[in-house]
């Protein structure tokens, strides 16, 4: 995919569809990329934030888009016009994201926040009782349509029902030395990485395992980034090094696609919304350790095609 010259190094990439896409930049400058076929690419400035871009959200009907800065600026903002809303948010606790409508978003590494945008009033979830040994942070959440919202962390996923405050659930769990985490926008499935080169597929309605696939068998490989993808059950999953993507059938176990970046860095596999492809970005080899670590590059992928 093409990348922003002359504003600064891509640090943040999001999907609207297959043909629209967020960038940020080092610099704070936010731009919507139009790339349709047989057609030079379109940059548009879509905003601005005081600091580098740090991580790029959309709502769940692709209506409105989340914008974090490396100073804790988040942006609530629509892509076709209309009220803009800041926020400060701790960047301890993760990017945030947004429901379906953009009205409500979520964010919490160890307890759960759900902030009207309208009201601007916090709502904290109760919080749920620590395993033994401890628990992780969370590290991906989702609020689904039908009023479950859903935190993830290497321990599983925990589950609340928004019309039901006091009904509980037990974690589901992977049973497995996750790596990385990522629930799917519908709240259908969630996939985990692992430290010993496996990407496990969790349905959430089940609440069973339904896949476990060896993607590397390096003993000194883990799988850094995960997610379900498409109208399917397919699950994208991206190595450590060297930068290798796989997408898998979670049910079939087949493989539908297999595919290396030479000289590359998987930093992160997510959905395009609404279509069978993939958005992987990438980070040089070159790039890491030095000054630009965070510079991605983008890249859109069709695994069927």
């Amino acid at each position: 995919m093409p990348t922003v010259s002359g504003a600064g190094r891509v640090t943040a990439v999001a999907a609207v569809n297959e043909e629209r896409f967020l960038m940020g930049t080092s610099e704070g400058k936010v731009f919507t990329v139009e790339v349709k076929p047989g057609k030079s690419p379109a940059f548009t400035m879509f905003t601005s934030v005081p600091a580098p871009v740090r991580h790029l959200a959309l709502s769940g009907d692709s209506s409105t888009a989340a914008v974090s800065d490396a100073e804790g600026l988040l942006r609530i903002q629509p892509l076709q016009g209309g009220t803009v809303h800041d926020f400060h948010v701790d960047l301890l606790e993760g990017p945030v994201t947004l429901d379906r409508s953009g009205t409500i978003f979520a964010h919490g590494s160890f307890t759960l926040t759900l902030t009207d945008i309208r009201t601007r009033k916090p709502r904290t979830l109760p919080a749920k009782p620590v395993p033994y040994g401890g628990r992780s942070a969370y590290s991906d959440w989702s609020i689904a349509d039908d009023g479950r919202v859903l935190a993830a962390g290497d321990e599983g996923i925990e589950t609340w029902y928004l019309d039901q405050p006091a009904k509980a659930s037990q974690p589901i769990s992977c049973a497995c030395p996750a790596a990385s985490v990522t629930i799917g926008r519908d709240g259908r499935y969630a996939a985990y990485g692992t430290v010993d080169g496996h990407a496990v597929a969790l349905d959430l309605g089940k609440r069973t395992v339904v896949g476990d696939k060896t993607v590397s068998p390096r003993t000194d490989d883990f799988v850094g980034t995960v997610t379900p993808f498409g109208s399917g059950n397919s699950i994208a999953a991206g190595t450590s090094t060297p930068g290798r993507v796989v997408v898998w059938d979670a049910l079939e176990h087949d493989i539908l696609w297999d595919h290396h970046f030479p000289q590359h860095k998987i930093a992160e596999v997510s959905a395009v919304p609404g279509s069978e492809a993939l958005l992987v970005q990438t980070n040089r080899f070159e790039d890491l350790g030095n000054e630009p670590f965070n510079t991605v590059r983008p890249w859109l992928v069709r695994p069927r095609e």
